[in-house]
């Protein structure tokens, strides 16, 4: 039984609001929210924005995070070495009011990870309409299945690949948002997950 997720504190949307909180410009934003460590994946994501910063100058990388070890001052020294110092922030974690705020303003979560199981913030950014690139180690291929995010490779060409998919002006992400949003309410809400476990208990009392 998958994950459950509930709209329940994640309705609330202020852009204002986020970008003078964490001290954020006004260009559009590509959005990370999970632990700094190395299986998450957030060295790759920032290898591969760069890559395709030239093509998108009115974006910003943000990363909101806990780090894992010491593995954030790697992550800023490789935003150093990689001169991206301007277009990428790395921001302490997010909870509650501004994750949610951080989820509607985003343009596109990415999901880099290594290898995961179905992560949760997938279910929240999709409940807010947000559309999401993840990679394949994840284990949510059906968030693509239902045209909800792009699934790719777990490399730093395979995240840059689908970067230059999904953020072209024209490319429809708010529908891709909203058609993910429909998925997941529709079959990881917690009225269908509460009666997979039901079905489940009265299995084992039989």
């Amino acid at each position: 039984i998958p994950n459950g997720i509930s709209e329940e504190g994640l309705l609330q949307r202020d852009d204002r609001q986020l970008r003078l909180r964490f001290g954020l410009d006004a260009r559009k934003i590509v959005l990370y929210i999970g632990r700094l460590s190395s299986i998450k994946g957030a060295d790759l994501l920032i290898e591969a924005y760069s890559l395709i910063t030239e093509r998108f100058p009115d974006y910003q990388l943000v990363i909101f995070g806990n780090d894992h070890g010491g593995f954030q001052d790697q992550l800023e020294a490789q935003v150093r070495s990689l001169g991206v110092t301007h277009l990428v922030r790395i921001l302490p974690p997010v909870f509650g009011v501004e994750k949610s705020w951080a989820y509607h303003a985003a343009e596109l979560m990415v999901i880099p990870s290594r290898f995961d199981t179905m992560t949760i913030v997938a279910l929240e950014a999709s409940v807010c309409g947000c559309p999401i690139l993840l990679t394949a180690n994840c284990d949510f291929q059906a968030i693509e299945e239902h045209g909800g995010g792009l699934v790719v490779p777990a490399t730093v060409e395979g995240i840059a690949e689908g970067l230059n998919r999904l953020l072209p002006d024209d490319f429809d992400r708010r529908s891709m948002g909203e058609r993910g949003r429909e998925f997941v309410l529709r079959e990881y809400g917690w009225n269908g997950i509460g009666e997979d476990f039901l079905s489940l208990f009265r299995e084992i009392r039989k």
